[in-house]
């Protein structure tokens, strides 16, 4: 008999000894497992699912977020757009300049 019982399919195989299945651990099988490991941060809540912080995001919390998003560039850490070439500001929505070509 196991007390506390064990948890999330785990078999009581010896007096308060549980075995767990391959995606949880702990004496009552109560912490889930990850593969790949939560980051920045994030809490492995259930099998292999990351809750990440509020300024990540993706499977493991190694995307960061951006608000507003990068509309010419990229996230590059929360809150950061790295600009493309000739665009600049907290977006990377203003142009810094452009040039027209007429055909003469």
């Amino acid at each position: 008999v196991c007390e506390p019982s064990c948890k999330n399919h785990g078999e009581c195989v010896a007096p308060d000894v549980c075995r767990c299945t391959h995606h949880w651990e702990g004496v009552t099988c109560e912490i889930p497992i990850c593969s790949m490991s939560c980051e920045n941060n994030g809490t492995c809540i259930a099998p292999d699912t990351c809750l990440c912080t509020d300024e990540w995001k993706g499977p493991n919390c190694r995307s960061p977020i951006c608000s507003p998003e990068c509309v010419n560039g990229l996230c590059t850490s929360p809150g950061v757009c790295t600009c493309s070439s000739y665009w600049l500001g907290p977006a990377c929505d203003i142009l810094i300049f452009s040039r027209v070509y007429a055909i003469v």
